[in-house]
């Protein structure tokens, strides 16, 4: 579980900067660590990395963008589309 802390923390700072209310937000934190358990995050190793239940909801959301962002790359471009 430290390696995907230690990714999150890693990106959700170069995202939204560091101690920003957006890098300590659950659910993004928790999409990520979905997208780690699922080994859809480069660098770090598919395993369960939480056993917490309101990873669920979240993980489930990622993996279906993740999903949709394959089949039409074009989206990424288009948030309201998304």
């Amino acid at each position: 579980m430290l390696e995907s802390l230690s990714a999150w923390n890693t990106a959700a700072t170069e995202v939204f900067g560091e101690g920003t209310r957006a890098q300590r937000k659950a659910c993004p934190k928790n999409a990520f660590l979905g997208l780690c358990e699922a080994g859809l995050i480069c660098g770090v190793e598919q395993g369960k990395y939480t056993n917490r239940s309101k990873l669920y909801k979240n993980k489930k959301y990622a993996i279906q963008v993740v999903q949709i962002l394959r089949e039409r790359p074009v989206l990424a471009e288009d948030k309201l589309g998304l």
